[in-house]
């Protein structure tokens, strides 16, 4: 690209005099016959020595625009003044109309803030370069300060004056010191060596600089990176007992102090001598996702077309930036640009296959499956990334964590298969461990996955302490469905015991069908044990269906088919809660059906929405903590354990899919 601007001179020429600045000028007229205005920025490879006023600016059409470079004032003459390797350059860049019309608009300091922010953008890449050299000379004309002269000053020295000695020891002559001249090479030599010691000394803190200024630089990113990731962390942060008034607040205060860390560290990269156009690249793109993601680490600044506009310019300067990729798809999906975030993280595997990446692009999949009709395959494949995040990293508790809920959405949306609550337990219980703090979330979702498989009390725990935690995810509502469903269960099995429920239950079980001749005998439901019951089969009398309590979270997932909690009897009327699973297309079973279970696995249900207060401070309360206590037989794989009314049980799941086998 050529540029309409041509900046004279093409070497500066600084006059040095002690005690005085001296300055130079740039100058130069836009001539572009297209009527383009142009917007140019000055760098420096010492911006310490020098000041430069305006260091970035416009030129407008047929205007002409004058930058003053100064050097100050020293107390020393510069090591390097016969040796200058100090350099400028003007990069220039033409405006695109819109943003000259809008610059027209502005105010000096909005000018300047927003060409600040145009040349940090990828659009500088494009930008021509102008190399103005230095050099430094002797100012003769400043004398600097007079020095006031001695009553009886020494006469110069000069060689052609200096009497010769004659041995007389009174003659003046006498008491002239004497001087000894080198030989003339000898002296040449001797200067000569001093200015290749003096210069090598110059190039090793030259070298020295370079080193501090790289190194200041690293450091300087360093803090940036590790405030702007502070301040992205709090988005998914928990609510402050202060509410989100205080969480707005916190977050912006983050988000200002992680801008202000990026800005250090741009400064800091400005005074670095980049060696390669690569390295130069490289370095934009970090600061520009720095940049991006310091914008993105509020509710609003994830959804802000800035976030984007960085973000996008990173990765296309330097593709290997993994959490650019992944922050510009979040930024996408915050703002419901689903297809969008899904290409972006698909993207970002593309040039490394990382648990982040596959850990976002899991969860989203899941949000995807919500709009889209392949629930089946988004689900399948959100469980195979998953595991493979989990496979990548498994220290991370968000892997694990990410895990469990593709499981637990398989589960509720797929299969309705107990394994896949099983395998959602393990990997929550092992993101619990493996975190480094209690995360509320998920603590509501392990309890989630332990409710639907019939382990209320340790439910009821985590959910109570998930509430203290971050009282905004409603776990005192999922608690409370926990409960209800609970305690209405055994309510049912006491109501059943009474005086008028045993009338009902003999009437049922009366009607069980004996076994035939050689048939293995049913065994009763109170010679069970708890756990596995291999080589049993038991003979059972469906009583009631306990009625689902509607609009709790939990229970509503107990309403995808995938379960049906009954209280069953058997031929000696003792009464237990049954919970079958897998029942997906299966009709309702109701009061009366006749149920043979092979291999019944029998668990204790006990719990109580008091879980947390000793015994003794009940009692001196004068409360009775209620408790929900009863037997419950558990029916995981009906097609093989379960026969209905004599008939076989044949599912109308579909064949799981092979990247779904365990």
């Amino acid at each position: 690209m050529e540029s309409a601007l041509k900046w004279e001179p093409a070497a500066l020429n600084f006059g040095v005099a002690l005690n005085k600045a001296s300055m130079q000028q740039l100058r130069t007229r836009n001539t572009s016959s297209s009527n383009v205005a142009y917007t140019f920025k000055v760098k420096t490879t010492n911006p310490k020595r020098y000041s430069v006023r305006p260091n970035v600016g416009v030129v407008w059409p047929s205007k002409d625009v004058t930058v003053t470079v100064q050097l100050p004032a020293m107390k020393e003459y510069p090591s390097d003044m016969n040796k200058c390797k100090d350099k400028f350059q003007v990069l220039t860049l033409p405006l695109k109309y819109e943003m000259a019309e809008k610059l027209k608009s502005m105010s000096a300091d909005q000018q300047r803030n927003e060409l600040t922010d145009l040349w940090a953008s990828s659009d500088a890449k494009d930008a021509v370069v102008d190399k103005i050299r230095c050099s430094m000379t002797f100012d003769s004309s400043f004398r600097g300060v007079p020095i006031e002269e001695e009553e009886h000053p020494i006469p110069p020295y000069s060689p052609e004056t200096v009497p010769q000695a004659t041995g007389e020891a009174n003659t003046p002559a006498a008491h002239t010191p004497s001087l000894t001249s080198e030989p003339e090479p000898a002296r040449c030599a001797s200067v000569a060596g001093a200015d290749v010691d003096l210069q090598r000394r110059v190039d090793e803190l030259t070298r020295e600089k370079r080193e501090a200024a790289a190194a200041m630089a690293k450091l300087k990113s360093q803090l940036a990176q590790r405030d702007v990731d502070a301040a992205y962390a709090l988005l998914d942060d928990v609510i402050p007992a202060g509410g989100e008034e205080e969480r707005t607040t916190r977050m912006a205060l983050a988000r200002d102090r992680a801008l202000a860390a990026v800005e250090a560290a741009e400064a800091a990269e400005d005074e670095v001598e980049v060696a390669t156009k690569t390295d130069r690249r490289s370095v934009q793109a970090r600061l520009l996702y720095l940049r991006g993601k310091a914008t993105a680490s509020s509710d609003e600044g994830r959804l802000s077309t800035s976030a984007e506009r960085h973000l996008s310019a990173a990765v296309k300067l330097d593709p290997s930036l993994l959490d650019a990729w992944n922050c510009l798809g979040e930024c996408f999906w915050a703002r419901g640009a689903l297809e969008l975030a899904r290409h972006t993280f698909q993207a970002a595997l593309e040039h490394d296959r990382n648990a982040a990446t596959l850990r976002h692009l899991s969860m989203l999949l899941r949000a995807l499956s919500q709009h889209e009709g392949a629930v089946e395959t988004l689900l399948a494949e959100s469980v195979s990334l998953a595991k493979e995040s989990v496979r990548l990293d498994t220290s991370s508790a968000k892997n694990w964590a990410g895990l469990g809920a593709a499981h637990l959405s398989l589960h509720v949306h797929v299969s309705s298969e107990a394994e896949d609550l099983h395998l959602a337990h393990r990997a929550f219980k092992q993101a619990v461990k493996v975190a480094e703090r209690v995360d509320a979330t998920i603590l509501v979702n392990h309890a989630t996955v332990l409710a639907m498989l019939d382990g209320p009390g340790e439910a009821l725990r985590l959910f109570t302490t998930a509430h203290d935690l971050d009282p905004s995810l409603g776990a005192l509502h999922k608690r409370a469905d926990v409960w209800a469903a609970v305690s209405r269960c055994g309510e049912a099995i006491n109501l059943l015991s009474g005086s008028k429920g045993l009338k009902r239950l003999s009437s049922l079980v009366a009607d069980l069908p004996v076994p035939l001749p050689g048939a293995l005998p049913p065994t009763p439901l109170s010679s069970l044990a708890q756990g596995e019951n291999p080589d049993t089969v038991i003979l059972v009398k469906v009583v009631v269906a306990v009625p689902l309590v509607g609009g709790g979270p939990v229970t509503g997932l107990r309403h995808h088919a995938a379960h049906q909690t009954l209280v069953v009897a058997d031929a000696t009327e003792q009464l237990m809660a049954l919970t079958l699973y897998a029942v997906r297309g299966l009709p309702v079973l109701e009061a009366g059906a006749t149920l043979e279970i092979r291999e019944p696995f029998l668990v204790r249900i006990e719990a109580s929405p008091f879980w947390q207060e000793p015994a003794s401070d009940a009692t001196a309360t004068g409360a009775k903590a209620p408790v929900a206590g009863y037997n419950l037989l558990r029916v995981e794989r009906p097609t093989t354990q379960l026969r209905i009314d004599g008939g076989v049980v044949r599912s109308a799941l579909r064949t799981r899919p092979n990247s779904l086998a365990r």
